[in-house]
């Protein structure tokens, strides 16, 4: 059996230590670093926030889905056939998103249940295969590449402890972060 567990690296002061913990793929963290306690949330350094969003120092590969998640709109699915969208998006849909960015269906729970690109429904023999952040990008690759040929190149959902998506994650991110930790070892 295995088990699951979150690390919290708590006292990020420098950016030394921001990249150290990244590379041993620890999925949260606190500090100075990352703000101080304040009544509103600060925004990040760009040269903070830009080395947290590629979950590398430099143009190393990443070790968890974590640093590869994009941004995606959220939307519930009503279970009434041929009605499939509430007109209000999800409550935790991100915005503002490209245009071209996916849809995550979800349903009353905010469970994911399908996909939208480019304003159309996908059609899937399931629902779309959702991992957590701190899944490692070379185990969560070759479930993606291992779906039927119509859904291998699909975004996959990444999704919090209960099941609600946060994002997704581009096949082609995943990939292209595999042969970087290749070219790099």
């Amino acid at each position: 059996g295995e088990l699951d567990g979150w690390l919290v690296a708590e006292g990020i002061e420098r950016p030394g230590e921001l990249r150290s913990l990244l590379g041993l793929g620890v999925p949260l963290g606190q500090g100075y670093l990352l703000g101080r306690p304040a009544p509103t949330m600060a925004t990040l350094p760009a040269d903070i926030a830009g080395v947290l969003r590629d979950g590398r120092p430099g143009r190393g590969g990443a070790r968890v889905v974590s640093s590869l998640v994009e941004d995606a709109v959220v939307r519930t699915r009503r279970s009434v056939p041929g009605d499939p969208l509430v007109g209000t998006p999800h409550p935790r849909g991100v915005a503002p998103v490209a245009a071209e960015a996916p849809v995550v269906l979800v349903d009353e729970h905010g469970v994911p249940v399908g996909l939208e690109i480019d304003g159309a429904p996908v059609a899937t023999r399931a629902r779309p295969m959702c991992v957590m952040p701190g899944e490692e990008v070379a185990a969560v690759a070759l479930r993606a590449t291992g779906r039927p040929a119509a859904e291998r190149l699909l975004p996959v959902v990444c999704c919090d402890e209960l099941g609600r998506p946060i994002g997704v994650i581009a096949v082609d991110r995943l990939l292209e972060s595999l042969a970087r930790a290749a070219a790099s070892a």
